[in-house]
């Protein structure tokens, strides 16, 4: 696939939905949900968060496979934080995008991380579970069944 018609790559979409929520907060808060220091909790989410997506993105370069949706996998990663979740990394960023809503402590910000795994499961998840289908065939369909695609 040419570099044109390949599109941003997912962390370029995390990086617009934190600042969809920035832009969501400022001009359209619509209510407050939690007030300091209550809206402080959403540090938790986001160090988990962040910790999740540095943990996989370990592990993918471990395992010396590609980390770009777009590009051909050499290695089924299923250990570590690939246990508890077939797409940790995404995980991760939705649970930033919670958290970092939950740190707004207004409703709008808070819509954003539903939308970003929506978006996420449908413009990269399925291309990725398609081409690992092709690429590790029953062995990756066994582990589809053993583990969850988010949590």
């Amino acid at each position: 696939m040419s570099e044109s018609r390949r599109g941003p790559l997912p962390p370029a979409f995390f990086l617009g939905a934190l600042l969809l929520q920035v832009a969501l907060h400022f001009p359209l808060p619509l209510t407050s949900v939690l007030t300091a220091p209550w809206n402080w909790s959403g540090s938790v989410p986001v160090l988990v968060g962040v910790g999740v997506m540095v943990l996989a993105d370990a592990q993918f370069k471990k395992a010396q496979t590609a980390i770009s949706p777009f590009d051909r996998p050499s290695a089924l990663v299923c250990e570590g934080a690939f246990r508890i979740s077939r797409n940790p990394m995404y995980a991760g960023m939705v649970l930033t995008l919670l958290g970092a809503g939950i740190m707004w402590g207004t409703v709008t910000p808070l819509l954003v991380p539903w939308l970003f795994g929506w978006f996420i499961s449908s413009r990269f998840i399925c291309l990725e579970e398609g081409i690992l289908t092709d690429v590790f065939g029953n062995e990756y369909e066994e582990y589809r069944r053993r583990v969850r695609r988010w949590f």
